[in-house]
């Protein structure tokens, strides 16, 4: 008898947990070198309220300068950030093409775990004709087949009407797959001097998976169910944490601004909705629980907001991160050099963010 049979609940979960640590660790990657970079930038020069090793930072940059007879030095030498990270990177290709393939099998269990079994019965433990053997003990299907038996089996069911439907990948996605699985085995069988991986390939890998195998859209709901399930969520439970003060939310908020800048307009719009050739603002709901107070070390607050619908008149804007529509006004901004004329019903200019003056 086979024993401990996976659920299709336990392949999904644990497929998305795969891609979310891929994500943690490219995203990690992105704000350090963003962070790095912005202290090195020479107008940042301003010694005040800055951290001894700001100030060393700038000092070093100052002193490269006058030994390189450079005027400036404004920038780090990214090519040689991201050769040092392929390590990093590689080993995130290995945990999206491992959630890809969880996530595939999952969709094939919900018609029978045992579709997931190798057809060849001499792959069997030799013990499972004698004894109870655990589910996992069995050598299951290729990968290269997990594609060919989920277009098969798999299916969908409308929520509108309940009704069940077959549901098969695009060639776009099969290429893909493809893809992150040829790159992995190159990885873990051999060393390819020429493989280049870049973060941004990598998290658009991450977000046309979730795209089209958990549903369009949908990665920023499952990325804020991620983080706020992670084993330091109950060191903040014991923290006495103010509740006023959403800490979850503003590391989504920086993640989704860093990543969105980085894809092009047609990508940020198919997995995210936002519009990058429409005006955007500040959200005032993830202003007041995020970001008021409590938010020095990112530069700008994010602006992910946008005008819904996107009309000259419109007094309501749309937040992608937290999902809340809010009501602004539509008055012209009075802080020098600002064209904003979007104002929070706090009084905040959600194009500066700075306190419109009434008066």
């Amino acid at each position: 008898m086979i024993l401990d049979i996976p659920s299709s609940d336990d392949f999904i979960e644990s497929g998305v947990d795969f891609l979310n640590i891929a994500w943690v660790k490219i995203i990690k990657l992105l704000l350090d070198l963003e962070e790095n970079k912005q202290l090195l930038e020479p107008e940042n020069s301003n010694e005040e309220d800055k951290s001894e090793v700001e100030i060393k930072l700038l000092a070093y940059s100052r002193m490269v300068a006058e030994c390189t007879d450079e005027v400036v030095v404004d920038k780090i030498d990214t090519d040689q950030y991201w050769k040092k990270a392929q390590r990093i990177l590689a080993t995130s290709l290995s945990l999206i093409q491992q959630g890809t393939e969880f996530i595939l099998k999952g969709y094939i269990a919900q018609v029978s775990p045992f579709l997931l079994l190798s057809k060849d019965s001499s792959n069997w433990t030799s013990d499972s004709q004698n004894k109870d053997i655990s589910f996992s003990e069995f050598k299951t299907i290729d990968a290269h087949d997990l594609i060919k038996v989920y277009n098969a089996v798999a299916f969908r069911r409308l929520p509108e009407n309940n009704t069940i439907i077959s549901h098969r990948l695009p060639k776009e996605f099969q290429q893909r797959f493809e893809e992150i699985r040829n790159q992995r085995n190159k990885i873990m069988h051999s060393v390819d001097k020429n493989l280049q991986l870049t973060g941004k390939d990598l998290l658009i890998h991450i977000l046309e998976i979730s795209h089209d195998l958990i549903s369009p859209q949908s990665w920023i709901k499952t990325r804020n169910e991620l983080i706020r399930n992670e084993p330091n969520s109950e060191f903040f439970k014991l923290a006495e944490w103010d509740i006023d003060f959403d800490y979850y939310l503003r590391r989504i908020a920086i993640e989704i601004d860093l990543v969105i800048k980085l894809l092009p307009r047609a990508k940020a719009l198919k997995y995210f909705g936002f519009h990058k050739n429409q005006r955007s603002y500040i959200c005032p709901n993830c202003y007041d629980l995020a970001f008021r107070d409590y938010y020095q070390d990112y530069g700008e607050t994010p602006k992910l907001a946008q005008l819904r619908p996107n009309e000259p008149t419109s007094t309501t804007v749309y937040c992608l991160v937290c999902n809340q529509i809010s009501q602004v006004t539509r008055d012209d901004c009075n802080h020098e050099g600002c064209p904003g004329n979007v104002i929070s019903d706090l009084g905040i200019c959600l194009t500066c963010e700075h306190e419109f003056d009434e008066s």
